[in-house]
C-alpha cells in the first residue's frame, strides 16, 4: 500500500496543543524570539504542564490518523479505530469506536471524519482486507455502517452534507493488475451522493499506482490530486470536480521542468487564496528531500522550494507573513534523536527562521502533525510524542493548552 497512510510508520504519543496568538509583542524575551520584520514573533513552546489533559493511555501502539477542525468550535481527532469529537476546551464530547459487523479481527483505522448537526460520519480503511467503509451516527447516536467497499480510502475532506473520500480501486486477475483512481461523496446518512472512477490502468507491474491521493473541498468544487506511476515515470495531476461530482478540467503538474530526474510524492495539500500549497517529498535514487510547492488550480507551478536541511515536513499553516511549517531536522548518522522544528517561511517558501519545539510529555520527544486556526484566534496543534526510556513504551493521548502570557506568535490574516 502507498505511503498514503504514512502515519502508521511512526510509533507515537498523541497530543493536542492550543496556542493563543493574541499575545503582544511585549511578551517576555525568555520565551519569545523576535524575527526580521519587527513584530514577527515565534513561540519557544514552554508552558505550564498542569494544563495537560490526558485522553488515553496505553502500552499498545496508537496511530494518529488525522485531526481537523469541525463546525461549532469543535475538532475531530482519529486514533486507531476511534474518532474523538472535542469541544473548544479540548474536552471529549464523544468517542466513537468502529467495528464493522462483517469483519473479524479487524485492524481498521479511521482516516477521516466530518460532522453534520453534531452527527459524525467517518471514513474507515481496513488493513486486513484492504477494503473500506463508511461509519455514521444516526439521529439517536447509534453507529451504522455501509457495506464493504472494494476501494482503498487514502484521503478525505469535509462537506456541509457529509464527507468526500478518495483513493483507488485495485484488483488483480491472471497476473495483471487493474487500477482505477476513485472518489466518492457520502451524505450524513451514509448514502452515496456521487462516485467518480478515473481512467483504468492495466499493468503487470504490481508496484504501479494510480490514485487520488489527496482531496480538497471548497463550497463550489472539489480538487482531486492524482498520482500515477506505472510507465517508469511518475505523474501528478489536478482534477477539478463540480459539486455534483462531474469533471470540470484536468491538468498535469509539470514539475520536471524544475526538477529533472526526480519523482514527487504528495503528502498534504491546502487551499490557500484560491491556489494549492503542497507538501511533497522529492525522491531520487539515493535520497528524499521535503519540499513546499505552490500551484494554481490548473496545476501551473508558481514556486517550488526544497528543504535539504530537513528530514520531513508534517504540516503547514498560512499566517500573515507566510506559512508556519512543522518539520523535523535532518537526522545525523548514528543519532536516534528527533529534533522537531516550528519554522516560518515567507510567501515564496523561503526559510525565515526555525525554533525547536521543546515540549516533552512523559520524557518523550514531540512532533506536530496537524495545525489549524481556531475561531477564537488561537492555533491548534495536533501531534505525536514517543518515549523510549521505559521498559515498555507508553503511548498517551493528551491535550495541552499553552499559557498565552508565555509567548507571541504571528497573527493570522
Amino acid at each position: 500500500m502507498k505511503k498514503s497512510v504514512a502515519f502508521l510508520s511512526t510509533i507515537v504519543f498523541l497530543f493536542l496543543i492550543v496556542l493563543n496568538v493574541t499575545a503582544s509583542a511585549s511578551a517576555s524575551n525568555e520565551y519569545v524570539s523576535t524575527l526580521p520584520g519587527g513584530d514577527i514573533l515565534l513561540p519557544m513552546f514552554e508552558g505550564d504542564a498542569q494544563n495537560t489533559q490526558l485522553l488515553s493511555t496505553s502500552k499498545v501502539y496508537q496511530a494518529l490518523s488525522f485531526a481537523s477542525p469541525a463546525p461549532r468550535n469543535t475538532s475531530l481527532v482519529g486514533i486507531d479505530n476511534s474518532c474523538l469529537l472535542l469541544d473548544q476546551s479540548n474536552q471529549i464530547l464523544k468517542r466513537l469506536t468502529v467495528s464493522h459487523p462483517k469483519l473479524k479481527n479487524e485492524t481498521s483505522v479511521v482516516c477521516g471524519a466530518s460532522t453534520v448537526n453534531d452527527q459524525v460520519i467517518m471514513a474507515v480503511l481496513n488493513y486486513d482486507t484492504s477494503k473500506s467503509y463508511i461509519a455514521y451516527e444516526d439521529v439517536k447516536g447509534k453507529l451504522r455502517y455501509t457495506g464493504l467497499l472494494s476501494r482503498q480510502i487514502i484521503s478525505s475532506c469535509m462537506t456541509e452534507e457529509g464527507i468526500i473520500v478518495s483513493g483507488n480501486s485495485y484488483r488483480t486477475k491472471s497476473n495483471v493488475a487493474y487500477i482505477n483512481p476513485w472518489a466518492a461523496m457520502f451524505n450524513i446518512k451514509g448514502e452515496l451522493v456521487w462516485e467518480h472512477m478515473g481512467p483504468q490502468v492495466k499493468t503487470k507491474n504490481f508496484g504501479a499506482t494510480s490514485s487520488y491521493d489527496l482531496c480538497l473541498n471548497s463550497k463550489d468544487e472539489t480538487l482531486l490530486i492524482r498520482r500515477d506511476r506505472y510507465d517508469g515515470d511518475g505523474h501528478l495531476s489536478i482534477i477539478r470536480m463540480s459539486a455534483q461530482g462531474d469533471v470540470i478540467e484536468e491538468h498535469r503538474i509539470e514539475w520536471r521542468k524544475h526538477l529533472p530526474g526526480y519523482d514527487i510524492v504528495p503528502e498534504k495539500a491546502y487551499l490557500v487564496d484560491n491556489q494549492v500549497l503542497f507538501i511533497v517529498d522529492i525522491v531520487s535514487s539515493d535520497k528524499q528531500t521535503p519540499c513546499l510547492m505552490k500551484t494554481d488550480k490548473s496545476g501551473n507551478i508558481l514556486w517550488l522550494q526544497p528543504f535539504p536541511e530537513l528530514e520531513g515536513i508534517h504540516c503547514a499553516l498560512e499566517v500573515r507573513d507566510g506559512f508556519i511549517i512543522s518539520a523535523v531536522a535532518a537526522i545525523k548518522e548514528g543519532d536516534r534523536s528527533i529534533v522537531q522544528l516550528i519554522s516560518l517561511v515567507d510567501r515564496q517558501g523561503k526559510m525565515i527562521a526555525s525554533l525547536p519545539f521543546n515540549k516533552r510529555i512523559n520524557s518523550g520527544s514531540s512532533e506536530v502533525r496537524f495545525m489549524w486556526n481556531r475561531a477564537d484566534g488561537s492555533i491548534c496543534l495536533v501531534g505525536t510524542s514517543t518515549n523510549f526510556t521505559t521498559i515498555e513504551y507508553e503511548y498517551t493521548v493528551f491535550t495541552y493548552q499553552l499559557q498565552p502570557a508565555l509567548f507571541g506568535l504571528i497573527p493570522s490574516r
